[in-house]
């Protein structure tokens, strides 16, 4: 990850001059494939397995609607927060870890054995490996654009009030501040920021939803802007505890009823088949079981993993069979979705049944 992210956010020094707060990506659209011939669909028919996120449709999304709208308006956070989950979900997915092979879609779901088929090409998702061009030009372009340009979203600059919406060692010079912020985000929760250059200077930062217990020098806060006053010499450590999250959808999206995913802060988790042993479908897994994450720098450049206790129930083929809950404790491997499709082709899942 830290090979892949670093030419979109690890930026040395920017120096901008925004007229007004600046956001960053926008949540993790899924938008599905809807057919109408039959009946009606309402805006909860989300289906699990053949629903997408089209990578430039994303980007489109998180730029206008509320990098460039939504937050700047309203300065309500939950824009950034939006943005900051696509940014670090299907915002990068789109890309191959060495940004040479792109999706056009981005499903929820892959399987190896039994792709879903659909009328376009890019749909069928007949192989998790990324293409190196396609006919459709619009998305590569589009992407690797946005992963250009982020370090013009970390901060926002008002009349009175510099606004810092993303966290990365990125710092903000003007000819009234000099501000540097470094951070290991979102591999770890400290973020420090120093005002080598300040004169009674507004500054706001976004705090996450996400986030339960955040403090900033040492101090709790609540999500939203924290607002505060920087003069030469002053520093601020700002704490982002990232606890793992099993997350559910509304009861009204049927596909994902009693489904779980998981997250650890912005960033969403996917299992691949290559790193568990059991069918990525017959795993249930413990919502109410410690789970333990651990960074592997020699695994896909760099990751938190994620080892989440489960429980492995085999299944049978038949459309319709008695429910089983007979089967074996085990645990289920879990890494960032934005870094699937980089190994060897196999199955893949960000949705599980839980126990």
């Amino acid at each position: 990850m830290k090979k892949f992210i670093a030419l979109a956010l690890l930026i040395s020094s920017v120096e901008f001059m925004a007229t007004a707060p600046v956001a960053l990506p926008n949540v993790e659209a899924n938008v599905p494939k809807i057919s109408f011939e039959d009946g009606e669909n309402s805006k909860w028919f989300i289906e699990g397995t053949t629903n997408q996120i089209v990578t430039g449709n994303g980007v489109s999304d998180m730029k206008l609607r509320h990098f460039k709208r939504m937050l700047p308006v309203t300065e309500d956070t939950k824009y950034g927060d939006m943005a900051e989950r696509i940014m670090y979900n299907a915002g990068i997915s789109g890309s191959n870890l060495e940004l040479t092979r792109y999706y056009y879609s981005n499903p929820l779901t892959f399987k190896k054995d039994t792709p879903i088929p659909g009328e376009w090409a890019q749909y069928k998702h007949k192989s998790s490996r990324r293409w190196h061009t396609y006919t459709c030009w619009c998305c590569p372009p589009q992407l690797l654009r946005t992963i250009a340009g982020i370090g013009r979203w970390v901060y926002g600059k008002s009349e009175d009030t510099l606004y810092v919406n993303m966290f990365t060692s990125c710092d903000y010079q003007d000819e009234n501040m000099d501000i540097v912020m470094k951070t290991n985000y979102p591999y770890e929760e400290k973020i420090e920021i120093t005002a080598n250059k300040a004169n009674n200077q507004k500054v706001k930062i976004r705090i996450p939803q996400w986030c339960d217990n955040p403090t900033v020098n040492g101090k709790s806060v609540k999500a939203g802007y924290f607002e505060t006053i920087l003069n030469t010499g002053d520093a601020l450590t700002i704490d982002l505890p990232m606890r793992v999250k099993f997350m559910q959808a509304n009861p009204h999206v049927e596909s994902d009823r009693g489904m779980v995913c998981v997250t650890r802060g912005p960033v969403v988790y996917a299992a691949e088949g290559i790193d568990n042993k059991e069918s990525l479908d017959e795993i249930y897994l413990y919502v109410d079981r410690a789970v333990k994450a651990t960074y592997e720098k020699d695994l896909l450049g760099g990751v938190i993993a994620l080892e989440v206790p489960a429980k492995h129930i085999p299944q049978q083929k038949d459309l319709y069979y008695e429910v089983r809950t007979e089967g074996n404790d085990t645990t289920l491997k879990m890494i960032p979705y934005y870094a699937w499709a980089n190994r060897e082709l196999c199955d893949m899942n960000i949705w599980f049944a839980r126990i």
